[in-house]
């Protein structure tokens, strides 16, 4: 007889570290963006100056975050992360949480490292995409990476 294929489960509820983690890459990306928008994108005074022409540091750091969100870049790069996380966590042996893994214990530690990292960029990059006019693809980025 057959051994039946070992199903793949839920790490279950996020202890307090883990829940930590979310809490802080999800709420770094939600304020830096909410500086950047409020501070940089939307001011009349600092459009006005920036379209005359001014060069400076403050218009360059305008140009580079309107880039940023123009064809929901940002959300599309959080998505990718996420998706990274998600093979990562597929792909690791015990098939468990990747925050709940002890990397000395695995057989390929890079792998959670790099689930890790992608799981926490994905929620600051979805974070930021939620402030800055990407809130679809973003929210979906935001949502595998909590459950991840």
């Amino acid at each position: 007889m057959s051994r039946p294929a070992q199903a793949w489960h839920s790490p279950g509820p996020l202890s307090a570290p883990q829940l930590w983690g979310v809490v802080l890459s999800l709420g770094s990306g939600v304020l830096l963006a909410y500086g950047l928008r409020h501070g940089l994108v939307e001011p009349a005074a600092l459009t006005h100056r920036c379209e005359a022409l001014e060069a400076s540091w403050v218009c360059e750091v305008r140009r580079w975050t309107v880039a940023a969100f123009v064809h929901q870049r940002l959300a599309w790069v959080a998505l990718g992360l996420a998706v990274l996380a998600l093979v990562a966590r597929l792909a690791h042996p015990s098939r468990s949480s990747l925050d709940q893994t002890d990397v000395r214990s695995t057989r390929a530690p890079w792998l959670v490292r790099m689930g890790q990292l992608a799981r926490h960029g994905a929620l600051l990059l979805g974070g930021a995409g939620l402030v800055l006019y990407a809130a679809d693809v973003a929210a979906l980025a935001v949502l595998m990476a909590v459950l991840l």
